[in-house]
Parts: C-alpha cells; sequence; structure tokens
C-alpha cells in the first residue's frame, strides 16, 4: 500500500500487486549488510523492488512532491476498512513534510 498527496492535499492511496518475494541485500551506514524479504512488483519498463519511497515523475508540479509513499504490505483479513490506510497516509505525508 501506498500514499501520495494530491495538488489540492487529498490523501490518495493506491497498491501494488506483489508477483513473487526476494531475498535483498540491503547495505546501511558503514557497509552493514543485512539481508531483507522484499516483494516484487510490475512496474512499467519491468520488476521493481517494493521500497520506502517512490518517485511518480510529477516532482515540480505546484503541489507534488512526486513521491508515494510506502504504508505497508496489505493484510486484507486485518484491514478490511480503507480508514486505516487513510489514518497510516495521513502520518506518513506528515512526518515526510516534517524532514
Amino acid at each position: 500500500m501506498y500514499c501520495e498527496e494530491s495538488a489540492n492535499r487529498q490523501v490518495k492511496i493506491s497498491h501494488r500487486v506483489i508477483i513473487c518475494w526476494a531475498l535483498v541485500d540491503a547495505i546501511g551506514a558503514g557497509d552493514a549488510r543485512r539481508t531483507e524479504v522484499r516483494g516484487i512488483v510490475q512496474e512499467s519498463n519491468g520488476l521493481g523492488i517494493v521500497g520506502d519511497s517512490i518517485a511518480n515523475g510529477r516532482i515540480g508540479e505546484v503541489g507534488e512532491n512526486g513521491n508515494q509513499y510506502l504504508l505497508g504490505y496489505n493484510d486484507p483479513d486485518a484491514h478490511k476498512e480503507s480508514d486505516f490506510w487513510i489514518e497510516q497516509a495521513n502520518v506518513r505525508i506528515k512526518t515526510e513534510k516534517d524532514k
């Protein structure tokens, strides 16, 4: 589940279907390596690893920051209501603006 803020400050929620899982070596500060399980999604030009934020190509438009932010992996049985994701999106967007 991803979120972004539209030009009129409305929160938009979207999702990408995970087509498989992968073990990914993440390199952190100090060259520390750790292996993570990450979702793989179909993107327009190929496959992509589910990440923290995705630039969606609208950077520079009025009211747009050009990013979609990862909220988490959806569990339809745990979060059937959309209010949960809207709340998560509002917190995430506020956090990004405060950076």
